[in-house]
């Protein structure tokens, strides 16, 4: 994990079904020593930096909760909650199948992809600025492109160019504001080190 990244990613596997790893990372959760340092909500949990300590860069970590096994990921992927289709008492050849789909289950692994970025209000002004920005360029563009094609003087396409300014100077501030913030970022990854210690989990890196 670089944390010079743009949302400075990693991912970790555990072993357990899904539900097995929401329900222990909720049972400490909620424990009174975790008030206010981490919450989850079903397969999303989160952590922030305490309100005494925040800064206009500080972070936040987000936590993605996901199957690996083939089977659990079909049905987790079921937008209506209806249940995989059941195997049993069909033909040998099925029953074998369920016979390795309970095998595979047994052995199920969750991936945890942990993301940094910052405050929803923070990282909301950036991608707005950043949209409007590129709008500005589009129609940049084609407005200089106009003014090129009728001999006209394309000073359009110097807007364009001080809304890329923006954007890179924006781009450039984020990143020295990141770095500025890299040791909340280790500060919240070692919490939710200590989480995972506290549930027993026993994470190994993902690709």
């Amino acid at each position: 994990m670089s944390l010079m990244a743009m949302r400075p990613t990693f991912r970790l596997q555990v072993s357990g079904e899904l539900s097995a790893v929401q329900q222990r990372l909720h049972d400490v959760l909620k424990r009174p020593a975790w008030k206010d340092r981490g919450q989850i909500f079903g397969d999303y949990a989160e952590f922030h930096v305490p309100e005494s300590e925040q800064r206009y860069w500080s972070p936040h970590l987000a936590i993605h909760l996901e199957p690996l096994n083939q089977e659990q990921q079909i049905q987790y992927r079921h937008t209506d909650g209806a249940e995989l289709a059941s195997v049993e008492g069909t033909d040998p050849a099925r029953s074998a199948a369920a016979n390795d789909a309970a095998a595979e289950v047994a052995a199920a692994l969750t991936l945890l992809v942990g993301r940094f970025a910052p405050r929803q209000n923070v990282w909301m002004l950036v991608w707005i600025v950043y949209l409007a920005m590129g709008f500005i360029v589009f129609f940049a563009l084609v407005y200089g492109g106009v003014q090129y094609w009728m001999n006209a003087t394309p000073w359009a396409l110097s807007v364009g160019l001080g809304a890329v300014a923006c954007i890179l100077s924006l781009h450039l501030v984020s990143m020295i504001g990141q770095g500025l913030s890299s040791d909340q970022m280790h500060e919240l990854r070692e919490r939710f080190d200590d989480l995972l210690r506290e549930t027993g989990l026993e994470p190994s890196e993902s690709k």
